[in-house]
């Protein structure tokens, strides 16, 4: 009777204690290799060769115990579908198709020819351009880039200094360097709006503090996330024993922004300006600003907020005051 019911409880623990500490060592050494890499995480699930070498860990372990195997198929199908819906969730930063090993391959060699002394972040130009828009510059030398996007970079060129490109380079040596999305985010910084993300705007001034020391809303990184979120940072003095100075940094809700910043405005209502400066960028937060010359959207964030074409809601209505 009693040795009955311990093989009834023992279901999992195979007579070999061997074979059970291998397999655990197994599974141990996988979550901690998918922790230190997790690049590997998405390697494993969405390509056939991880789904090959999955299958092959899955036939080691019936090997050594069936029923293990089960268990960690059925862990490997729930991890699977974790990440599944995951990609669904975060797709909307981007709607491009990942690279193929071989279009990467062919890239950097082509760039190597092209533009020897510049250097690409794959990760990011991947998440940048199509494939298609990869085939076309093998094609022609050249980034495919729309006819508005060639009209705002030759304006900012000739009036705008953020732009970091010589005046006199031509726009066939632009496009050969920079992809559309790449340049529509150069572009986007060097205007109001892009100053405000990058720079914060001044809400007031301490006066014990030097006069080039002000308070300030802008955007910071939040620790647990890793995310651009909305900060208020506020100068309380100097420390009585280091001299340093002191500061207070808090987090401002969104719908408290619009009360700080004078000018600023939602045009779909509360938001996180901020999300530009994730990555990958996130264009899902139209506002305006009024710096003292109009609230107009820029022309440049109206087509990273509006990519359709559809303007509605981007005009500011009558928000008279300005931005310090």
């Amino acid at each position: 009777m009693n040795r009955s019911i311990e093989k009834d409880i023992n279901i999992f623990i195979p007579a070999n204690n061997t074979s059970f500490v291998m397999v655990v060592s197994v599974f141990v050494i996988v979550l901690i290799i998918l922790f230190l890499k997790p690049e590997l995480f998405f390697m494993a699930f969405k390509t056939f060769l991880g789904n090959i070498v999955l299958l092959f860990i899955i036939l080691g372990v019936s090997y050594i115990n069936l029923k293990y195997a089960i268990t960690l198929a059925l862990f490997f199908i729930i991890l699977s579908r974790v990440s599944w819906e995951s990609s669904l969730k975060e797709g909307f930063a981007t709607s491009q198709a990942m690279w193929s090993d071989n279009l990467v391959a062919k890239f950097l060699k082509f760039q190597k020819v092209l533009n020897p002394n510049v250097v690409y972040d794959m990760k990011v130009v991947q998440q940048q351009a199509s494939p298609d828009e990869v085939e076309y510059l093998f094609l022609n030398n050249k980034w495919p880039w729309s006819k508005e996007v060639i009209d705002l970079y030759q304006q900012a060129v000739a009036e705008n200094s953020f732009v970091k490109v010589d005046p006199g380079i031509s726009m066939i040596d632009a496009q050969r360097i920079y992809n559309e999305m790449a340049m529509k985010q150069i572009l986007s910084f060097g205007t109001k709006e892009g100053t405000f993300l990058l720079n914060g705007v001044v809400i007031g001034h301490n006066k014990n503090m030097p006069s080039n020391v002000n308070d300030l809303v802008r955007c910071g990184t939040d620790p647990k996330t890793g995310g651009a979120v909305v900060e208020k940072v506020v100068y309380n003095g100097y420390d009585s024993i280091n001299g340093s100075m002191n500061k207070t940094v808090t987090n401002v809700g969104v719908g408290q922004i619009p009360g700080l910043v004078n000018g600023f405005q939602f045009l779909n209502g509360p938001c996180n300006p901020c999300a530009p400066l994730d990555n990958p960028p996130n264009y899902s937060c139209p506002f305006s600003l009024n710096t003292g010359n109009g609230a107009e959207v820029s022309p440049i964030w109206k087509l990273l907020w509006y990519p359709d074409g559809s303007t509605s809601g981007s005009t500011s209505g009558n928000t008279s005051s300005s931005t310090p």
